[in-house]
């Protein structure tokens, strides 16, 4: 299955990489993602630009595919009325004018209320659909996909529709066995990328069952850095298979994060994530990270 998707990714961006004389952003992240041998990082911007504009905002978006970034992880919730929003929260208390759950909304109600920017202040920037966000990144900038789990068949609805399947990355902290029980037949389709969190047991059953579905990355998730943790980095490397460090808080990345790396130095902090084998970096400082990789010769 690994070797199945990993033969498509590469062959498409090939094919597109042959009918023009420049790779766009969208081909070369997805042919960086099929060559184990690359050395570039590539950078994933947590709910977008949300420093710059509203989290899970069309311009924050905007902000990070302006930028350059390689990716941007965006979160999906259902209204009451069946309809896919971009938005974290269950409830819109926190990131809007208005309060309540997602899932009890219509889409009328929640396109009436206005985001907030990171300082809380109201915007006059609305609630993005999901498909308004396909369209938004189509050919410009590859989705990371969260908070979409049981929402699959709905994404995938709207991917196919949109003509952006092969640019968004499913993603999920399910076991092997539920994935494949809940949607055998949809992670064969799209690029799959699973959530690891290390501290239980049977990491490296859990980490082989992921291979064996065809993930093309995975997001290992560590509150301590452990000799398991560096172990599994490099077989999954091995492997031909990204490793994803999220950088946004302590809990996720065993204390390096993206405020130590603004406060003690990007190479101490970010450049230990890279030459522990993390390929790709989610962060809530994505435009920092990019010139700090640039510098280093770690990015385009």
């Amino acid at each position: 299955m690994r070797e199945i998707k990993f033969f498509l990714l590469l062959g498409m961006a090939s094919l597109l990489i042959s009918c023009g004389d420049q790779i766009g952003s969208v081909e070369r992240v997805l042919a960086d993602q099929a060559d184990a041998n690359s050395k570039e990082v590539l950078v994933i911007a947590h709910r977008g630009d949300w420093r710059g504009a509203p989290e899970n905002s069309l311009q924050g978006f905007n902000n990070c595919i302006s930028y350059g970034v390689d990716m941007i992880e965006l979160d999906v919730r259902q209204t009451k009325d069946g309809e896919l929003v971009v938005m974290h929260d269950a409830t819109v208390d926190r990131t809007t004018n208005g309060k309540g759950q997602v899932s009890d909304l219509t889409l009328a109600e929640l396109r009436e209320l206005r985001l907030r920017n990171g300082l809380g202040r109201v915007t006059t920037l609305k609630i993005p659909t999901f498909e308004e966000a396909l369209l938004l990144c189509k050919d410009k900038v590859v989705i990371h996909l969260d908070k979409g789990y049981d929402l699959f068949r709905e994404v995938y609805a709207l991917t196919e529709k949109t003509g952006t399947t092969h640019q968004v990355m499913f993603k999920t902290s399910h076991h092997p066995d539920r994935v494949r029980r809940d949607y055998g037949d949809i992670i064969t389709k799209v690029p799959y990328v699973p959530v690891v969190t290390f501290g239980g047991k049977g990491i490296a059953e859990v980490i082989d069952g992921h291979i064996e579905l065809g993930a093309v990355a995975m997001e290992f998730v560590f509150s301590k850095v452990t000799p398991e943790v560096l172990e599994q980095m490099e077989r999954v490397r091995a492997a031909g298979v990204k490793v994803c460090v999220g950088s946004m808080w302590p809990s996720a990345d065993g204390g390096y994060d993206d405020d130590r790396a603004v406060e003690e130095g990007a190479d101490k902090i970010w450049g230990w994530i890279v030459r522990n084998g993390g390929s790709q970096i989610m962060t809530d400082r994505p435009f920092e990270l990019m010139d700090y990789l640039r510098q280093s010769g770690r990015h385009r």
